[in-house]
C-alpha cells in the first residue's frame, strides 16, 4: 500500500489521531467538514474502513445540532448522512436569518416587505414543502391578500401558516 511505503509511521500516526479527533468546528460548513473527513479517512484504522464505521465516525464528528436531527443513523449510508447534514445546515441557517429578522423588527427596524414574504412563498414552492393545491392558501397566509376574491377559511389559512413557520424555523 502507498501509505505504508512512502509515508513515515510518525506522520501516519499523527494523521490517524487527527482523523479520530476530527469534529466539525464552529463556523465550519458541512461541505468543509466532509472535505477534511475525506482527506483524512485514508489514515483511519482498518476497523473504521467499513461503510458502517466510516458513517458512524462521520456522524460522530458533526455539530451537535446537526447530529441530533439525524435520527436513527444506523439505517442510512454515509452519502445520505452527508445530504441530510447539508439540508439540516441549510434549514438552521434559514432559521437563524429568520430570528435575526424578527430581532431587527423588535429593535425598530422595518418589517419584511410584501416582496420578501412572496419570495418566502417561492422558496416553499421550490422546496416542495407545500403541495401546489395549498399555494393559494399559502399566498393568503403570507400576504393577507385573498386571491381573486376567494377567501379561504381561517382554519385553512392558520394551518398553512403553522406549516410555513414550522418549515422555516425548525426543519
Amino acid at each position: 500500500m502507498f501509505l505504508d511505503e512512502y509515508i513515515p509511521d510518525s506522520i501516519r500516526d499523527d494523521k490517524r489521531e487527527e482523523f479520530m479527533k476530527l469534529k466539525q468546528e464552529w463556523g465550519q460548513t458541512v461541505a468543509e467538514y466532509t472535505e477534511q473527513f475525506k482527506k483524512l479517512c485514508k489514515y483511519a484504522d482498518p476497523a473504521y474502513r467499513t461503510a458502517i464505521g466510516m458513517r458512524d465516525r462521520y456522524i460522530r464528528g458533526l455539530k451537535a445540532e446537526i447530529k441530533k436531527c439525524m435520527g436513527e443513523a444506523e439505517r442510512i449510508s454515509q452519502s445520505i448522512a452527508y445530504r441530510a447534514a447539508l439540508r439540516i445546515e441549510k434549514d438552521e441557517k434559514m432559521a437563524q436569518e429568520e430570528r435575526a429578522a424578527r430581532f431587527d423588527v423588535r429593535r425598530g427596524k422595518s418589517p419584511p416587505t410584501r416582496g420578501a414574504r412572496l419570495s418566502q412563498l417561492t422558496l416553499l414552492r421550490e422546496d416542495l414543502v407545500l403541495p401546489s393545491s395549498c399555494l393559494p392558501i399559502a399566498r393568503q397566509a403570507l400576504t393577507g391578500v385573498h386571491p381573486r376574491s376567494t377567501r379561504h377559511s381561517t382554519r385553512s389559512v392558520n394551518f398553512v401558516r403553522s406549516i410555513i413557520r414550522g418549515s422555516a424555523g425548525s426543519s
